[in-house]
């Protein structure tokens, strides 16, 4: 099974306020939604740091390829018009 398959049925998707929310995984383990719209950088160090334009950055488990493949489809499905409840 690729990369993309692997999150499909992992992914939750849904729209923020005021931007678009993927899922991702806190170091902790927990799953927590990130407003992908607001992410500035990304650094691998070597778990998986997010900034976001505020400052405010996160330490998750989730890889570069995951990260970008959420955002990807997420835009993909804003694109097709279809929704979180879909």
């Amino acid at each position: 099974m690729d990369i993309i398959n692997n999150f499909i049925g992992r992914r939750r998707d849904c729209r923020g306020q005021g931007g678009v929310m993927v899922e991702v995984v806190g170091i902790n383990g927990e799953a927590f939604l990130i407003n992908a719209a607001l992410i500035e950088k990304i650094e691998f160090i070597p778990e998986t740091k997010i900034t976001l334009t505020t400052g405010k950055y996160y330490l998750v488990k989730d890889s570069k390829e995951e990260i970008i493949n959420k955002i990807i489809t997420f835009n993909q499905k804003i694109i097709k018009g279809v929704t979180a409840a879909e």
